[in-house]
């Protein structure tokens, strides 16, 4: 199967950045997150800003279609000759776990220093119990499960490392799956398992919410979508124009829908279907654009280091600072920047104790 001018590395991380962006308007202005502050949002109102913030729950679809674009990608080579074994892909999914978690275990285990610091914070979140339970419930955080067994975490907004590991883990299987039934097939099967027994919306923090469009970002490379429609554009069926019109409509009709369907039986709409139009509008505007596609890349290269580490300013530590910026805008800016520093001393960190050469050593021995 050919993939000449598919999403590249590049268009991937403008895509996390996008998504980036939706991720810090959706955690800073839910309802109930600035209570007690006194906030302009002008010229928008109050409603529509935490309107907009839950319609930003789509940077977690955002960001599963590029992992399951990009598991895909690497998939790929494993399965293309028919020779692939159990114990080739049992290889491939702990490989790809150590290298999607490395920066992960660093961050937690630098989140469990300083927080004990400050304030004991992992006594307090771990050792609620028993002292054996505690061991544990650090263990699974540390592995990124804890929303899966249902264990304490840090923040909150990590249960999503439980969704990742899920993606790693069933990538193979959707891989293998969608060479033998095809996308249609697998997508409307991920659709309709939850809905079986009367079960409708599956949560905001379960990862079957968004295992429908992981398997759409594989679909996506098996059938060199992106590529498909470079080529369109290219023959001048559609123009740049043309492209950011459609761009804006499609996204103020899905805002509109979303909150007239709700979740409900129709979360599949907001949470997949408009997605895998909307990557797409990204790849053909924003990721074209040369100073903002400079600028979404860069934020998607930190999205990572970003999305660990900023609860603990917006939510524990740093509350009364960001919150106090006065203009709802100057907030996210503030929350954004201060994140970025400390992504900066973390790839720092890294570098100083050549952290990537260890971890590139840890996979050799698999």
């Amino acid at each position: 199967m050919r993939h000449s001018t598919g999403l590249s590395r590049k268009d991937s991380l403008v895509i996390k950045g996008v998504a980036l962006l939706a991720m810090m308007w959706h955690h800073c202005f839910l309802p109930g997150r600035f209570d007690g502050f006194v906030i302009s949002f002008w010229p928008l109102t109050q409603g529509q800003v935490e309107n907009i913030a839950a319609f930003s729950k789509i940077c977690v679809s955002l960001f599963a279609f590029v992992s399951g674009y990009g598991l895909c990608v690497s998939l790929q080579n494993i399965f293309q000759e028919e020779k692939y074994t159990s114990k080739k892909v049992s290889k491939w999914v702990l490989t790809r776990y150590i290298k999607s978690f490395s920066g992960y275990w660093l961050i937690v285990v630098l989140v469990w220093i300083v927080t004990a610091l400050i304030d004991m914070r992992p006594g307090k979140i771990y050792f609620t119990g028993s002292g054996y339970m505690g061991i544990f419930h650090m263990a699974a955080d540390l592995l990124g499960v804890g929303q899966l067994l249902g264990t304490s975490m840090m923040v909150g907004t990590w249960w999503y490392m439980s969704a990742a590991f899920v993606f790693i883990v069933t990538a193979p299987l959707l891989y293998w799956l969608l060479r033998h039934f095809g996308g249609i097939v697998c997508l409307t099967v991920l659709m309709i398992i939850p809905r079986i027994g009367g079960a409708a919306y599956p949560g905001t923090i379960d990862f079957y919410t968004f295992l429908p469009v992981f398997c759409i970002g594989m679909i996506f490379y098996r059938n060199d979508v992106f590529g498909k429609v470079s080529s369109w554009v290219c023959r001048g069926r559609l123009h740049f124009a043309a492209a950011v019109l459609i761009s804006a409509f499609v996204t103020a009709l899905c805002y509109k829908l979303s909150y007239h369907m709700g979740n409900g039986q129709f979360w599949d709409f907001k949470y997949d279907l408009f997605v895998a139009v909307y990557v797409v509008l990204i790849y053909l505007t924003a990721a074209k654009i040369s100073g903002m596609r400079q600028l979404l890349a860069f934020l998607g290269k930190h999205s990572a280091n970003v999305f660990l580490i900023h609860t603990f300013i917006r939510d524990v530590y740093m509350r009364q600072f960001i919150y106090s910026r006065g203009h709802f805008l100057l907030i996210i800016a503030v929350l954004l920047g201060v994140s970025l520093i400390i992504s900066f001393a973390l790839e720092g960190i890294k570098k100083l104790i050549r952290y990537e050469g260890f971890v590139n050593g840890l996979m050799k021995y698999i």
